[in-house]
């Protein structure tokens, strides 16, 4: 199904949680084999960080960048006021409670930025771009955390920009709320940022009615990003095939049910036909900005 689209703006079509485990890791690989995919990032701390790197490097026109994590996994700093007694993040709720409360320092934020940063090198792999699991950057306390390192690094660096989307306001009233947040955040960081961003952002979850995608979902994300013609948007996605090395990592969480199933159908719907070749937007990835 082509996507018809009048407008010329580029478009990065990025997946989140490329080593997680490996059955992510597989059905991301295959998204992008299929051309619904310009990027991924990639959790340094998980259980599939290493099949990811393999990955990664028997494809080495696929580009890759960090997914600063820092509400799952194994800490690469050790145990710190980002963790529990093990060395384990806690998780985002209790993060930003600790921020709150004063007893997490931007200091213990960048140190663990850069450790991470350094493990992703270390791998020999070309650093792409940033984002967060999470969204957790859009935080003004931890964005201004790894402000310094991003701009004295040049580092492309994903800002969740979507379009106030007003027809959530009633059925959806706190998905609108954050669209306002993060829009409003995005305005403050992009003037603070030396290095290349995007302009735009979108996912399913901006949709009214995301547990029931289709193809032509994409579509109607694309049609109402109403950004310029030399605007960079990203579209995030996040196809899983939902073997038992996911099922097992989030087992104790029942909150997730519902994300995975949507993850899931993602990876239905892009490990398919090329969906946005006709799209109207130029494909491209945040190396190339």
């Amino acid at each position: 199904m082509a996507l018809i689209i009048s407008a010329m703006k580029k478009l990065i079509i990025n997946a989140d949680d490329f080593g997680l485990s490996p059955s992510v890791n597989r059905a991301i690989l295959q998204v992008w084999k299929c051309g619904n995919l310009t990027s991924a990032t990639m959790m340094v701390n998980m259980p599939g960080t290493a099949h990811a790197i393999v990955l990664a490097k028997e494809n080495p026109s696929f580009p890759v960048g960090l997914h600063f994590c820092i509400t799952e996994g194994t800490a690469l700093s050790g145990k710190s006021a980002l963790t529990d007694e093990n060395g384990k993040f806690t998780n985002r709720t209790q993060l930003l409670k600790n921020i709150f409360s004063g007893h997490i320092t931007r200091n213990t934020i960048r140190q663990e930025f850069i450790l991470q940063l350094e493990k992703f090198r270390s791998s020999g792999l070309s650093l792409s771009h940033v984002d967060s699991h999470q969204h957790i950057h859009m935080n003004p306390f931890i964005f201004k955390s790894i402000l310094p390192v991003i701009n004295e690094q040049k580092i492309p660096l994903r800002l969740v920009y979507p379009k106030l989307n007003f027809s959530l306001l009633f059925p959806r009233p706190e998905k609108f709320f954050k669209q306002l947040v993060m829009n409003r955040a995005s305005q403050r960081f992009s003037k603070m940022l030396s290095s290349p961003h995007n302009s735009g952002f979108i996912s399913i979850h901006d949709l009214a009615d995301p547990e029931n995608i289709r193809d032509d979902s994409y579509t109607k994300l694309l049609a109402a990003t109403g950004l310029m013609p030399d605007s960079v948007v990203e579209l995030m996605v996040h196809p899983y095939i939902l073997g038992n090395d996911v099922i097992e990592i989030y087992k104790d969480d029942p909150e997730k049910k519902t994300f995975l199933q949507k993850c899931s159908r993602e990876f239905g719907i892009l490990s398919g036909s090329p969906l946005f070749s006709e799209s109207g937007f130029a494909l491209t990835s945040y190396d190339k900005l």
